[in-house]
């Protein structure tokens, strides 16, 4: 990736600001609450913008320079400090990630051209995922091609097509990350239509759905504080839970997935 001075310098600015500890950031985010202590935000926002960084540069390439993808982010970031609450238990990292990635995303629709998939081949790829991902679950093993193509109902040789483009869709968009790239559900969503964790972005739901955890499968709500950071842990990869609780990384999203459309239907009742 090719960056300019000004990207360079900046980098080197802002690699300056110290990370926080847990303790640190509820004291800042009391002092912003409690007396608008602009101190308390300028350090807090200085601690994160690399966060911003790392986030900008997975939507590289979609019609925005990295400096407009940061600018962008850094927009969300300001919104993410002047809402943050320490008291439901998250990490600030994790919380203003949904705004910084709110925002970016809403510049690129702004002045990108929307890319159209076919929708069948979006359900494909969907429909292989969640298969291998349910009889990896029941079988304990790697799933075979003829085990897949029997459970989908379609020759093996269409099962093996399918395969191909769901592993070049993968190596596109399935990336390890600070907090992992969404994969194909992020990457070309409905944009009219939001995923379950974006039902948890504002303040009010997020204190709710901590909340709720408790009425959901145990380890539902593991996989849950563990990936978004809960209780002032450090949010986890995919791949750092599946290691952490003995899963695969797709049965990890599987499990996620599940949970977040949980919450969301227990947060509408």
């Amino acid at each position: 990736m090719a960056f300019d001075i000004t990207i360079k310098e900046y980098l080197k600015e802002i690699d300056d600001s110290p990370l926080l500890t847990w303790d640190e950031e509820k004291e800042l985010a009391k002092a912003i609450q409690e007396r608008s202590d602009l101190e308390a935000r300028d350090r807090l926002i200085r601690s994160n913008l690399r966060l911003v960084v790392n986030i900008a540069k997975k939507f590289s390439g979609r019609g925005l320079t990295l400096g407009d993808l940061i600018e962008e982010g850094n927009l969300g970031l300001l919104r993410a400090v002047d809402t943050f609450d320490s008291e439901h238990g998250v990490r600030f990292s994790t919380y203003s990630a949904w705004w910084i990635k709110q925002s970016i995303k809403r510049s690129i629709l702004n002045n990108s051209q929307p890319i159209h998939i076919p929708t069948y081949m979006v359900e494909l790829i969907n429909q292989w995922r969640h298969t291998y991902a349910d009889l990896e679950s029941k079988q304990g093993c790697t799933v075979s091609l003829e085990d897949m193509a029997a459970a989908m109902k379609v020759p093996v040789r269409k099962a093996r097509a399918i395969r191909e483009i769901v592993s070049v869709v993968d190596l596109g968009f399935q990336r390890d990350s600070y907090n992992d790239n969404a994969g194909l559900d992020e990457s070309i969503e409905d944009d009219h239509v939001g995923q379950p964790e974006d039902e948890l972005g504002s303040d009010e739901e997020l204190a709710k759905a901590v909340e709720l955890l408790d009425q959901i499968d145990p380890r539902e709500a593991e996989v849950l504080r563990l990936r978004f950071g809960l209780d002032g842990q450090d949010s986890l990869t995919l791949k750092e839970i599946g290691e952490k609780l003995g899963l695969t990384r797709e049965r990890v999203r599987q499990i996620q997935r599940n949970a977040l459309a949980q919450l969301n239907e227990l947060i509408k009742s």
